[in-house]
């Protein structure tokens, strides 16, 4: 029973299958013969249905291997190299990671403080926006507790405060799990396998007044040949996330919720309001990695932290809660809507009996 969705969402098979079919079709893109030109075109059919589904048809899409690619080009590709930035204190590693290259280059870094929900507040947040602020990074939903950000709102208010500021924010675990409005945000990317592409594509997508410097030297901002069949699977992917069942994740993760919090050694870490398809808790008798393989000897695959986190224990709890020992028992369960009420009630009874 898998249920570890925002490390990995399986393999959307008819969405491969679709891409299959059309693969032995698809050339290279660059090239000006009829089957390039043909390829091109497709490629341009798959840039509209990702841009319709953000509903941010007048951008630009730049197609990397993933968030953490995006993420790099686009905090790296900022022309500007004196001022400040700002960031939340609830980024994945792959923001922080270049964050902290672009510190040592002198670049101050301001870290906006959050509420006891992890919300960032909206009242410090102004304070920290100046005329020497030019790049400021929020995600849209955090990878470990699920903690959602108004993005709209603050991309807006940043705005206001400084129109030349260029606001971007990953919303890898956002897609098609809540809703999006993209309308105020500069720029944001993503990665495909979390909402069931194949793996090794994302994509960074940007208003077109944007200009990054390349990390690359080659035709373009991100030079080489377009994957055109990842490509045509991540569009397909998105295509089918409009159909996912938002209401019966949040049912079961009500469900979860309901069925944990009278445990006396287990804590429900996420709040209340974040993202249905994480849940975050603790089992105080047992270490995170320990509490992971008994699950996993009953064939329920759960994680301990973000798949891309190497810490000895949660930095994103221990920063909410200011309890390592909350922090070095946490797990966190990642739902979808192919989970049945049947895999849920396995899950909770396991959970319990490795508690008591």
């Amino acid at each position: 029973m898998y249920f570890d969705n925002a490390a990995n969402a399986p393999l959307n098979m008819k969405a491969f299958k679709e891409t299959y079919q059309i693969a032995q079709h698809l050339y290279n893109a660059n090239s000006i013969h009829q089957h390039g030109t043909q390829t091109k075109e497709h490629l341009h059919w798959c840039e509209g249905e990702i841009l319709n589904f953000f509903n941010t048809q007048d951008r630009i899409v730049h197609f990397t291997k993933g968030a953490t690619h995006a993420n790099n080009m686009m905090i790296l590709g900022q022309r500007r190299h004196q001022g400040n930035i700002i960031i939340s204190a609830y980024e994945h590693s792959s923001v922080l990671g270049p964050i902290a290259y672009l510190q040592s280059k002198n670049i101050e870094i301001r870290i906006c403080p959050s509420g006891e929900d992890g919300k960032i507040c909206l009242d410090s947040f102004k304070k920290l926006i100046d005329d020497q602020t030019f790049f400021i990074s929020i995600c849209a939903c955090e990878s470990e507790l699920g903690i959602q950000q108004d993005i709209y709102a603050l991309g807006k208010i940043a705005k206001q405060i400084n129109p030349n500021l260029i606001f971007h924010s990953d919303i890898t675990q956002a897609v098609g799990k809540i809703t999006l409005n993209l309308e105020s945000i500069d720029a944001f990317s993503f990665s495909g396998h979390k909402f069931g592409s194949m793996k090794g594509i994302g994509a960074l997508i940007i208003k077109k007044n944007i200009r990054l410097v390349p990390s690359q030297f080659g035709s373009s901002v991100n030079p080489g040949t377009a994957p055109i069949e990842l490509i045509d699977n991540m569009a397909r992917c998105l295509i089918d996330c409009k159909t996912t069942d938002i209401e019966y994740i949040n049912k079961m993760n009500r469900t979860i919720r309901a069925n944990l919090k009278a445990c006396s050694n287990i804590l429900i870490n996420s709040p209340i309001d974040a993202c249905p398809s994480i849940l975050n808790i603790s089992i105080l008798n047992h270490k995170s990695a320990q509490t992971v393989n008994l699950l996993n000897r009953h064939s329920i695959s759960v994680s301990s932290q973000s798949a891309c986190s190497r810490q000895a224990y949660s930095r994103v709890i221990y920063g909410m809660y200011r309890s390592k020992k909350r922090a070095t028992t946490s797990i966190r369960i990642s739902l979808s809507d192919n989970h049945c009420h049947e895999k849920i009630n396995l899950l909770i009874k396991q959970i319990r009996r490795i508690s008591a």
